[in-house]
C-alpha cells in the first residue's frame, strides 16, 4: 500500500473553497485515492481517452480532471466543474 502526494492546482482549489458542500466530497474523495489506489472502485472515475495518465472522476453534475504520476508517487487535480468541453481538456 504506497501513499501517494496530492497536488490541487488552482482551478481546483478555487472551485473547492467557492463550492463547500461539493467541494468537500471531493476533497475527502481524493484524500482516500491519495491513501490507497485500491479506492479508485469507490468512485465513479473513467480513464481519459488520448491521455497516458488521465482520469475524471463524477460526483453528483460535477466532473474533477486528474492525473496519476505512478513514477513519483503522485495525484494531481487540474480541475472541477460541472462540464467539460473537449478544448478545456486539451489545455490541461
Amino acid at each position: 500500500m504506497t501513499s501517494y502526494k496530492l497536488i490541487f492546482q488552482k482551478p481546483a482549489k478555487k472551485f473547492i473553497l467557492k463550492h463547500k458542500k461539493i467541494g468537500l466530497k471531493f476533497y475527502q474523495a481524493f484524500i482516500e485515492l491519495s491513501k490507497d489506489r485500491i479506492n479508485f472502485t469507490k468512485y465513479d472515475i473513467k480513464k481519459l481517452r488520448n491521455q497516458e495518465d488521465g482520469y475524471r472522476m463524477r460526483i453528483a453534475k460535477y466532473r474533477a480532471i486528474f492525473g496519476v504520476v505512478e513514477k513519483e508517487i503522485v495525484i494531481i487535480v487540474f480541475d472541477i466543474d460541472s462540464h467539460f468541453r473537449k478544448e478545456k481538456l486539451k489545455n490541461n
